[in-house]
């Protein structure tokens, strides 16, 4: 069990260190944006709230676009983002549809 741990560690270490993306965006994902100013979906519909947690900052960007869309949206508010010493970030916000 050990073992096993440890292969995962080394790999997903491996994944961080070589710039290998853990998050794939969806298709049409690539077409949400994120932004931490409200001006921005001021008069958009707001969805739901997303979050991500435990990733890179471009893999939680990544992830928060996909969620984003999965709700129908285009856009993704964030409210908090903290990274940590690791690189580790976690991010939460709100899915808009903004026409």
């Amino acid at each position: 069990m050990k073992l096993a741990i440890y292969i995962a560690a080394v790999a997903v270490a491996g994944a961080a260190i070589s710039g290998c993306a853990l998050v794939v965006l969806q298709p049409g994902a690539d077409h949400v944006k994120i932004t931490r100013t409200a001006a921005d979906v001021a008069g958009c519909k707001a969805l739901g709230e997303i979050a991500s947690h435990g990733y890179s900052l471009a893999d939680s960007q990544r992830d928060l676009k996909n969620q984003s869309l999965g709700l129908g949206g285009n856009f993704a508010l964030v409210a908090t983002l903290i990274t940590d010493r690791e690189g580790v970030t976690d991010t939460e916000a709100v899915a808009y549809l903004c026409k």
